[in-house]
């Protein structure tokens, strides 16, 4: 059915507004071709934008004076009262950049200006997995171009067809250095969360946790937010 506006003197209306966009997001075939993967894509930068906003505005997770212990302004204090002083190093680290203490410190983002703590370490993961979609979603799209592009065409033929996409083969060649480098960033995350702990506290133990345990670590902090502490020995 055709896509009828017709123009009036009074401003549209919410409702006309909402009505327009769902004609233009459900007709799209009639002008982008892989309307599919236009709507896939429409929806994933969506998300991307909501993730992002969202990191760099919600707390690290700041150690508050309510959350201290006025009884002990140092580790040595910890020591004589004879206290544990793992859990004060596992929680907490001042941030130099930022200027404030992060509860579960994981590390400084330069790229977010942002620390990485308790309070939105899982938006940042969440965050790094959109990153890692949008890089996939562009490559395989980009490589199903240029074979659409090089189908039913001779090899001698494929050096022109390459100077004519050179920006496509230049953004994908990006996508894929970015891909791989973001993808050691999500691993990294990911190891250290199936520790229960975080990448700046992680120590390496060849008696961990089991692969079962560490995975289930790994969803319940996505799904919850909340880590699992394994236990872990502590030596001065």
């Amino acid at each position: 059915y055709p896509l009828q506006i017709a123009y009036v003197n009074q401003p549209l209306s919410k409702v006309e507004i909402f009505w327009l966009f769902c004609q233009l997001f459900l007709d799209s075939s009639r002008f982008w071709p892989a309307y599919t993967l236009f709507n896939f894509s429409l929806v994933h930068f969506c998300v991307f934008v909501g993730l992002f906003w969202k990191v760099l505005n919600q707390n690290p997770g700041q150690l508050k004076e309510a959350d201290t212990d006025s009884q002990f302004s140092s580790i040595g204090d910890l020591i004589e009262a004879g206290k544990r002083p793992d859990r004060f190093l596992d929680n907490c680290k001042h941030c130099r950049l930022c200027d404030m203490c992060i509860q579960d410190y994981d590390h400084h983002c330069l790229f977010l200006n942002q620390c990485v703590g308790r309070d939105n370490h899982r938006i940042f993961i969440l965050f790094i997995m959109s990153m890692v979609m949008a890089h996939l979603i562009f490559i395989l799209s980009a490589v199903y171009y240029l074979c659409l592009k090089l189908s039913g065409l001779q090899m001698s033929d494929w050096g022109s067809v390459a100077g004519r996409e050179a920006s496509v083969l230049l953004l994908t060649l990006f996508n894929i250095f970015s891909l791989i480098w973001v993808g050691w960033l999500l691993v990294e995350q990911l190891d250290a969360i199936s520790m229960g702990t975080t990448t700046y506290f992680r120590r390496y133990d060849h008696k961990g946790p089991s692969k079962r345990q560490r995975l289930g670590t790994i969803l319940t902090f996505l799904l919850e937010g909340r880590r699992r502490e394994h236990s872990q020995s502590f030596s001065i």
